[in-house]
């Protein structure tokens, strides 16, 4: 258009689908260089999706015939011809955005149904299924990026749907977050394999509650997997667990395995102690790069991680913790301020988000034996203190052990962290009247 690649592309993108509509149509320069970005999304609308489905449907049938035509004249080497692209094969590589896969099957089939209420009987059997083209769209889209997919156990019903996913969407995807209904749990053989396929994972969140497999499943056999998952994944660097019970024991073994290279980790509720056992053992021997952890919810009256727990768990750190945010619903005690301690050396940041069973002399201990330390925080930023239906009450630190003084003096204690603490958040109570 402009003959500077960089000048298109900033200009193309800022364009509407109408406008790169009109601006293909001005000439063959402006089409070669707006047709990709025309192409680029396909999740515009639903008559839109609908449009796309039927095109990949005319697709499927045009590449069939013409296959068929040639198995035809198989023993005629020059009766074999290549098919004119149809307009998918022609552009679709240019796609990189596609709505959901569960979307897209269901939209897919439903034109199926409609396809074979307009044929007779014998016609309707050639119709494909929408398995079949889900399959021909994602061939001719190689380049589809997706950032975030979630899934449900709904998505793991289906043997062909899941295989589908597994070999063309997990692999293109940078965030999976896999939820499952707690009437029923997931087999966590079909999660591990489709885990294995993820070869660009940068964040996975698992709010899930797994079964051992009642049968072999989709695709793969067991002892491949086995084989295939003993390198963990480069990308991945932050891993969030939701909700977890321990159990199938493997599976747990096998992802904590997986998670070498993890940076982050999220711990919403352990169910028991074979969970939180589980998730140590796995920090421990296989995230070295692990130094940010958040543990429990921004939520009232209700501990998901008991102070036992979070002792348990802050224990799992090679290196030492770099970033600690503990939330309402985990429980801040002794056992867990005996862990902390042990980090103080590396701790820049810690946020106790309105946990109110912080002690004030806990505070106190972090603020002088933590020499890296730039941010303390007991609040969130939007707490509400005349909102009764709001957070639990949040930690109060004594105005006494506040200033620190050492006993029977009038000088303050030194704060390690003096030189680096920029961020304090607190609040203050008894602080004397004159």
């Amino acid at each position: 258009m402009f003959d500077i690649p960089e000048l298109d592309d900033m200009i193309c993108r800022q364009l509407s689908q109408l406008d790169l509509f009109q601006c293909v149509r001005v000439n063959k320069s402006w089409h070669r260089a707006c047709l990709p970005y025309l192409w680029r999304n396909v999740t515009i609308s639903w008559n839109k999706n609908i449009a796309f489905c039927r095109m990949v449907l005319d697709s499927y049938l045009h590449e069939r015939q013409h296959q068929q035509e040639n198995e035809r004249s198989a023993g005629n080497a020059q009766g074999r011809t290549s098919p004119p692209l149809s307009t998918l094969a022609q552009n679709g590589r240019w796609v990189q955005i596609l709505p959901d896969p569960e979307s897209l099957f269901q939209i897919l089939q439903r034109l199926r149904y409609a396809t074979q209420s307009q044929q007779t009987p014998a016609e309707q059997d050639n119709v494909p299924t929408a398995h079949e083209l889900l399959r021909h769209l994602y061939h001719h889209c190689p380049f589809i990026q997706v950032q975030k997919l979630s899934l449900s156990d709904r998505h793991f019903r289906s043997g062909d749907l899941l295989e589908i996913i597994a070999d063309n969407v997990i692999p293109r995807t940078h965030h999976v977050h896999i939820e499952s209904n707690f009437c029923e749990a997931l087999e966590s053989s079909r999660l591990k394999y489709l885990l294995e396929r993820c070869s660009n994972l940068k964040e996975l969140t698992l709010d899930i509650d797994l079964a051992e497999a009642s049968s072999k499943n989709v695709g793969i056999e067991e002892e491949q997997i086995e084989k295939e998952s003993k390198d963990p994944w480069p990308s991945l660097k932050i891993l969030r667990i939701w909700w977890c019970d321990g159990k199938p024991k493997e599976f747990w073994s096998w992802l904590w395995r997986r998670c070498g290279h993890v940076e982050m980790l999220d711990v919403r509720m352990m169910i028991d102690t074979l969970a939180v056992q589980s998730l140590m053992e796995g920090t421990l021997g296989f995230m070295a790069n692990l130094d940010v952890i958040q543990l429990g919810r921004t939520r009232k009256n209700t501990t998901d991680l008991t102070d036992n727990e979070v002792g348990v768990i802050l224990s799992g750190s090679r290196n030492g913790w770099r970033t600690v945010e503990v939330k309402c619903t985990a429980e801040f005690q002794h056992e867990a301020m005996g862990s902390l301690a042990k980090h103080f050396h590396t701790l820049e940041e810690f946020c106790v988000c309105n946990c109110g069973d912080v002690a004030s002399i806990d505070l106190a201990l972090v603020l002088s034996s933590s020499p890296n330390l730039r941010s303390l925080g007991v609040t969130q930023d939007d707490y509400n203190w005349g909102d009764p239906d709001g957070y639990d009450w949040p930690t109060v630190m004594e105005a006494k052990k506040f200033i620190d003084l050492i006993p029977n003096t009038s000088v303050l204690k030194t704060w390690l962290c003096e030189s680096s603490l920029t961020v304090l958040k607190i609040f203050i109570s008894d602080i004397p009247r004159a």
